[in-house]
């Protein structure tokens, strides 16, 4: 639209006219200081609008990606960050006009994650990073008190532990909690399964397991069950095989002829031997075996180990595992189909980053394939939350624009809503408060054939995003019933068929 000023001249002239789009005013001399007084603001606002934005200069975000870890395989950290680098590399590493993004790796992968941390601040003194990550409890337990002095912000980082979780503004979760983790195979254990002898392996002497063995216990009893046993003995540091400790707890558990066994425990050599006995022993070598998403790095790979040691055939179905995003064959869900354009497009300029390949359709790694959905669902979080130039003055405003009522649609996938401190009763009308995690759903997958993982699509599960934590939601206990459904006569059929549908 184009505003045309004519003013009336100095001495005696004729009346000249203000044109806005097609109308035109007269002004005289006497309207002048009322016109002026009204046109400046107009102007001001025009030159703000028409002041291209590349006039205040570029701006690059770096992201430091701290999503390694010293014991997981390289190629586990290639895949997340390579999906991480997919969804920059879409919109060509641009989040808003002239903002660019930067992603700076660590110098080795053997350095943990805090010393990178510190080394980071040190460079970087007062500007605006991303810290992308960390991975593991102890990583982010440990990088708390920094990233705090520092006014940083941990985007996205991974933790299986609810012992981490819990209010921080400068620990940003994009994944599911932990306890919705718990809560979802609990309740695929008892309602799906069947289950009721149900026993539970955790480590003490960790950051992983004596939160989540309190939270089942209350869930159990919350329903009226309670476990049939309990393997838990201290971390061996270092682990020399099993002793005598290991043989008798292990005794005592399996006497109890648990049907299914929920594993919350890192993935350390004790875990390994646990897993290793289950499928040794005859007492336990047919249960279940439910584990949250942190062990899908070494599950799959011990569990065939420890049949192929016994001479025992897999039975699909038998180990189940909860996941925080959908796997990258899971065509079903819009987002999976751009992430793979995505990651296609990416693989074909950068070649062999990846155990996939630019024509791949990811179906022959689900671990590695699932590692490299989450770094691209990251990546669209975090576009996002850098689309606003505004929000890129400081760290300070950075922060704040993260927890203003935040929610991220990423096609059919969603993650927030993310709140921060409220006023007054703002919480009661609706608004999110201290809440620093986004992750709303719980997949559940099977090792099916050829050590393969499948999602069970009917076992997904979702908690409201009014629930943050999910520390304080209940089970109720499975109903069994018969219910006959009467096709013959309309009327009863009539009143049995919601039960059906």
């Amino acid at each position: 639209m184009a505003f045309v000023v004519h003013l009336a001249g100095a001495i005696g002239g004729s009346p000249r006219s203000l044109r806005a789009g097609n109308s035109v005013l007269s002004v005289t001399r006497r309207h002048r200081p009322l016109l002026v007084a009204l046109m400046l603001p107009l102007a001001l606002a025009l030159l703000s609008l028409t002041t291209p934005a590349r006039a205040q200069g570029n701006v690059t975000v770096k992201v430091y990606s701290l999503l390694f870890h010293p014991f997981l395989k390289i190629s586990m950290i290639e895949a997340m960050n390579a999906g991480f680098n997919a969804s920059m590399a879409s919109r060509q590493w641009m989040t808003a006009p002239d903002v660019n993004v930067e992603l700076i790796y660590p110098p080795s992968y053997s350095v943990p994650n805090e010393e990178v941390l510190r080394s980071v601040v040190e460079q970087n003194k007062g500007e605006l990073i991303i810290i992308l990550g960390p991975l593991s409890n102890p990583s982010v337990t440990r990088s708390r008190e920094l990233l705090r002095k520092e006014g940083l912000v941990a985007f996205g980082p991974v933790a299986g532990s609810s012992a981490v979780r819990g209010w921080d503004p400068n620990i940003y979760f994009i994944q599911t909690s932990p306890a919705a983790e718990l809560l979802a195979l609990l309740r695929y254990a008892v309602s799906r399964l069947r289950l009721r002898r149900l026993g539970f392996m955790y480590l003490q002497g960790t950051s992983f397991g004596d939160g989540d063995y309190k939270q089942a216990v209350e869930l159990m009893s919350h329903m009226g069950l309670q476990l049939c046993g309990v393997f838990t003995k201290n971390r061996s540091s270092p682990f020399t095989g099993v002793d005598n400790v290991f043989e008798t707890v292990w005794e005592q558990f399996a006497a109890t002829l648990p049907q299914g066994v929920l594993l919350f425990a890192s993935p350390v050599p004790d875990t390994v031997a646990f897993i290793r006995r289950m499928v040794a022993d005859n007492r336990t070598r047919k249960s279940f075996l439910l584990a949250p998403s942190v062990l899908e790095i070494v599950i799959a790979n011990e569990w065939s180990e420890a049949l192929a040691a016994v001479g025992a055939p897999l039975v699909p179905g038998q180990v189940l595992l909860t996941g925080t995003n959908p796997l990258a064959t899971d065509t079903e869900y819009h987002a999976i189909k751009r992430f793979q354009k995505d990651a296609r497009a990416y693989l074909r300029d950068n070649p062999g980053v990846t155990v996939f390949n630019a024509t791949d359709d990811f179906d022959h790694d689900d671990i590695e394939g699932a590692l490299m959905v989450y770094g691209w669902i990251a990546g669209e979080v975090l576009a996002q939350a850098l689309s606003g130039r505004q929000w890129l003055r400081s760290r300070e405003a950075f922060m704040e624009s993260l927890y203003n009522q935040r929610r991220y649609v990423i096609d059919d996938l969603v993650i927030g809503d993310f709140g921060g401190n409220c006023k007054g009763d703002a919480g009661k009308h609706g608004a999110v408060c201290q809440c620093n995690q986004g992750g709303n759903a719980v997949y559940m997958k099977a090792l099916v054939d050829n050590y393969r993982f499948l999602n069970d699509k009917s076992s997904v599960t979702y908690s409201l995003s009014s629930h943050c934590y999910s520390d304080d939601i209940r089970l109720d206990a499975p109903l069994s019933g018969l219910l006959f459904y009467l096709w013959d006569n309309r009327i009863a059929m009539r009143g049995t068929i919601p039960f059906f549908y």
